[in-house]
């Protein structure tokens, strides 16, 4: 508990650090929401399009479809939020010894590079995430009630971490081939794909977005649980089993990779 408290006090400090500098740039801060609105309100007018021609999408009506992209825009969002600079490390943090400053400190290295950069911006798409899937919920007539907060709740932390979890494996890869960056590119290249029903892909991708690389966990899950009534035991072990070993297995690689850091050299 002593030591919860003590990256919890961290990562305050290091947000109200982060708001003031956010503070002295402003136009920064409004041209990132601006940028990030332009592609949601594309995106969602693309999914009106589809819908014009079509009654539902694989079983999924268009408020669905709305749920669902939603739910990629919640989780995606939130993992942005607080994690971005693991693009940042994964391209230069090897390559300009960057690690051996996280290394003198009394505090989980991979804590302190999660916490270098706190990207406000990502709080928009956060927000318009958030607001698509109250939106569906009303339009589909489902209640909103203390149980449904909860599960959004649940599968938005989900999301987020599953998000965090394969940047953190592709950030690692750095420890092996020095510039990360590819790896977490390919990985993260994915997640399109979470932003429609699994099932209009192939078998072989549909395993590979659920058991590998686990985008189904951001939006195609949650949607099914929440928005067609698929809320069971059964769902809820299969998430948890393959979330938590997503998590154990990013956590290896990474202590692995740190084991075999031996610092940039001259």
């Amino acid at each position: 508990m002593k030591k919860i408290k003590q990256y919890l006090r961290v990562y305050r400090l290091r947000f109200k650090l982060a708001l003031k500098i956010q503070s002295h740039s402003l136009a920064n801060f409004n041209i990132g929401i601006f940028a990030f609105l332009v592609i949601q309100f594309s995106s969602i007018l693309f999914l009106n399009i589809i819908f014009e021609n079509v009654v539902n999408l694989e079983g999924f009506s268009f408020y669905q479809m709305i749920a669902l992209y939603g739910f990629s825009q919640l989780t995606r969002g939130l993992d942005h939020f607080y994690s971005d600079y693991l693009w940042v490390f994964a391209t230069r943090g090897y390559i300009r010894g960057e690690f051996d400053k996280y290394l003198t400190r009394p505090i989980s290295p991979l804590f302190q590079i999660m916490i270098e950069r706190i990207q406000f911006d990502a709080l928009a798409e956060f927000l318009i995430g958030l607001l698509l899937v109250f939106y569906s919920l009303v339009n589909l007539n489902i209640p909103i009630t203390l149980l449904t907060l909860l599960q959004i709740l649940f599968f938005t932390i989900v999301g987020s971490t599953t998000y965090t979890s394969l940047k953190i494996i592709g950030a690692a890869s750095a420890f092996w081939i020095k510039n990360g960056f590819p790896v977490v590119k390919s990985i993260y290249s994915f997640a399109d794909f979470a932003k429609y029903p699994l099932t209009i892909y192939p078998q072989a991708l549909q395993t590979l977005l659920t058991f590998v690389l686990a985008y189904a966990l951001t939006a195609y899950i949650p949607v099914q649980a929440i928005f067609m009534n698929g809320f069971t035991g059964t769902l809820i072990v299969k998430t948890l089993s393959i979330w938590l070993l997503l998590i154990f297995v990013s956590m290896i690689i990474w202590k692995r990779g740190t084991n075999r850091y031996e610092g940039s050299g001259n």
